[in-house]
C-alpha cells in the first residue's frame, strides 16, 4: 500500500512494515521446522547453501517454501541435490520448477500460463482474479484435484480468497520469457511477441525487465529448451529472439557503451546464462571495455566475466581494480587479459 493510499485514512492505527526477509540463520531454522527429522533438515540447508545464487534466493520466504515443498514430495529430489555450484539464475529456476511442478502440466494451459504472465508483467499486474484465471481455463491450477494442487503455481490472497497471485515474482518473470519462445500456431507472428517493450529506448523501462530479460538468455540456451520440450511437451523456438537479444546489445553498446559497471556485469551474466558460444563472440563484438571495479563479488560473477573475456576478440581495457583473484583464477583470466591493451 503506497504512503499516499486514500485507504491509510480507514486505518485505526496504520503500521507500515519492511519485510526484510530471511537472515542465514532463519533460513537454517525454516527447514528444521518444515522437517522434523534434524538430519534431513540440516542436509537440505547444507544443499540450499552450496550455491551462493539459491541461497540467496533463500532470502525470501516463497523460495524456501518452495524448496520445502520440492522436499516434502520428493525427498531425493534429483534436480536439486546435484544443482552446480555456479548455475545460472535461469538454471536455478528451470530445477526448482521441473521439480515443482513436475512433467504433469499440459502444454496448452502452460502456454496461456504464459501469456497471462507476460502481460501482467509488461503491465505492472502481479494480482489475478479468479474469475479471469477461470476465463482463460487456468482453474486447472486452483482446483484439489489438479496434479500440481499441492505444489501451486498460484497462492490465494489471505484477505480477498477471490485474488491470487503466482508463488513466486521470479515464477512470473520466466513464465513471461518462456512466452517469446512458444512456437504454435497462435502465438507466431503475434503482435504480442513483438520484444519492443522489453528492450524499448527508455532505459527506466529496461530496468524494470532485468530479471525477465536475463530469462530469455538463459532460455535460449538449446540444452534448456530441450528439456522444456521434453518435460512440458512444449514447441520451442529462439529463431526470431536470438537476433532480438544480439540487436539488445548492439543498440546498448551504441547508446550508452555500458559504462556503468553494474549494466556490464548484467550483460556478463546474460552472456553466460545461455552459454552460447558463437553468440557470445557476436556480442562481444560490440563491447570494447571491460570495466568491473569492485563489481566480481560472488563466484558467478567471476565465471560470467571470464566466459565473456574470453570470447572478446579485442578490447580497449579490461579494469578490475578492488577485486581479489587468487593464483588459480588470474591463469583462467591471462589468456583473455592479453587482448587487451590496457589493464588495471
Amino acid at each position: 500500500m503506497g504512503g499516499g493510499s486514500p485507504l491509510l485514512k480507514c486505518l485505526r492505527s496504520p503500521l507500515l512494515v519492511d519485510v526484510l526477509g530471511f537472515d542465514p540463520l532463519q533460513r537454517k531454522e525454516y527447514f528444521r521446522h518444515v522437517f522434523q527429522n534434524t538430519e534431513q533438515a540440516n542436509q537440505i540447508f547444507e544443499l540450499v547453501q552450496r550455491n551462493e545464487t539459491l541461497f540467496r534466493m533463500c532470502l525470501l520466504p516463497a523460495t524456501c517454501w518452495v524448496i520445502g515443498s520440492i522436499f516434502q514430495q520428493n525427498p531425493q529430489a534429483e534436480l536439486l541435490r546435484d544443482i552446480p555450484e555456479t548455475a545460472t539464475l535461469t538454471e536455478i529456476h528451470l530445477r526448482l520448477l521441473l521439480s515443482f511442478l513436475g512433467t504433469n502440466s499440459r502444454p496448452r494451459h502452460l502456454e496461456v500460463l504464459c501469456s497471462l504472465a507476460k502481460d501482467g508483467i509488461l503491465h505492472g499486474r502481479l494480482v489475478f482474479h479468479e474469475e479471469e484465471l477461470k476465463e482463460c481455463g487456468l482453474d486447472y491450477y486452483l482446483t484439489s484435484d489438479s496434479p500440481s494442487a499441492n505444489r501451486k503455481v498460484f497462492h490465494q490472497d489471505v484477505q480477498v480468497e477471490t485474488l491470487y497471485r503466482f508463488t513466486h515474482l521470479s515464477f512470473q518473470e520466466f513464465f513471461a520469457a518462456l512466452f517469446y519462445l512458444l512456437d504454435t500456431e497462435e502465438t507466431t507472428g503475434a503482435p504480442d511477441r513483438d520484444l519492443s517493450e522489453v528492450f524499448g529506448d527508455r532505459k527506466e523501462r529496461t530496468s524494470r525487465y532485468l530479471v525477465l530479460i536475463r530469462f530469455l538468455y538463459g532460455l535460449c540456451n538449446m540444452e534448456r529448451m530441450s528439456v522444456l520440450q521434453e518435460s512440458w511437451s512444449l514447441k520451442l523456438s529462439r529463431t526470431k529472439v536470438w537476433p532480438e537479444l544480439l540487436r539488445w546489445v548492439d543498440q546498448e553498446a551504441k547508446t550508452h557503451p555500458f559504462k556503468g559497471e553494474e549494466v556490464l556485469l548484467e550483460l556478463c551474466h546474460c552472456i553466460y546464462d545461455m552459454k552460447d558460444s558463437v553468440f557470445a563472440q557476436r556480442a562481444m563484438n560490440d563491447v570494447h571495455d571491460l570495466d568491473l571495479r569492485t563489481q566480481l563479488l560472488t563466484r558467478l560473477d567471476f565465471e560470467a566475466f571470464s566466459f565473456c573475456l574470453s570470447a572478446a576478440e579485442t578490447l580497449n581495457s579490461v579494469r578490475l581494480s578492488g577485486c581479489e583473484f587468487g593464483p588459480q583464477r588470474f591463469q583462467q583470466l591471462l589468456p583473455g587479459f592479453l587482448k587487451s591493451s590496457e589493464i588495471q
